[in-house]
């Protein structure tokens, strides 16, 4: 879906297309098939779902935001595009990791989304030493026409931040306060506004 969202590129765009059958009468459920998309930098539309979960803290990334897209490996087996691991990095600054699949005649999606903890606005002081940041995987599920944005349940911000011992880290960002919300509740908030 970000793909829709291209408004410029620096070059022309690159594709090549190995072993494809399809249909003559467009049943995409008999399309296969070995696409390798190569983009390159590019300019994104501010308005597209990533940028809007990474500027939903951060309204200064906004207007057109340039992106460099590492080449996206994309296999299609009966009308299912499943896209390997690739790397999107946004204004030279979050690198968006995106797996997952697309089902062609359907439209529905099952994406992952690893976003940087801090391109979604938290900046915990203890994190900022970190050789990296810690990834929150988003699912995104739905329809390409109607895409459901989700941090993934599994996902176990306390936990993790137990492991890498800054266990304290959320206590610098709330003061101390009991009462303060977990952010991953504050996203979740944030996702179910928009879908």
């Amino acid at each position: 879906p970000l793909l829709g969202d291209i408004v410029s590129v620096a070059k022309l765009v690159k594709v090549r297309i190995d072993q494809a059958t399809a249909s003559v009468n467009g049943d995409y459920s008999k399309l296969n098939g070995h696409i390798i998309i190569d983009i390159g930098k590019a300019n994104i539309d501010s308005n597209s779902m990533t940028m809007q979960l990474l500027t939903m803290f951060n309204p200064k990334l906004g207007g057109s935001v340039p992106v460099f897209f590492d080449p996206i490996d994309i296999q299609i087996h009966n009308g299912i595009a499943t896209y390997n691991n690739f790397k999107i990095t946004i204004a030279n600054k979050f690198q968006v990791l995106q797996t997952g699949t697309i089902n062609l005649k359907t439209k529905e999606l099952m994406i992952t989304s690893v976003v940087p903890l801090t391109s979604l606005g938290y900046n915990i002081k203890k994190l900022r030493g970190l050789d990296e940041d810690i990834g929150v995987p988003l699912l995104i599920a739905g329809t390409i026409d109607n895409p459901i944005v989700r941090v993934d349940p599994s996902f176990d911000l306390g936990r993790l931040l137990l492991e890498i011992g800054v266990g304290e880290a959320l206590d610098d960002v709330f003061g101390g306060n009991k009462e303060a919300p977990n952010p991953l509740d504050i996203i979740e908030d944030l996702l179910n506004d928009r879908n």
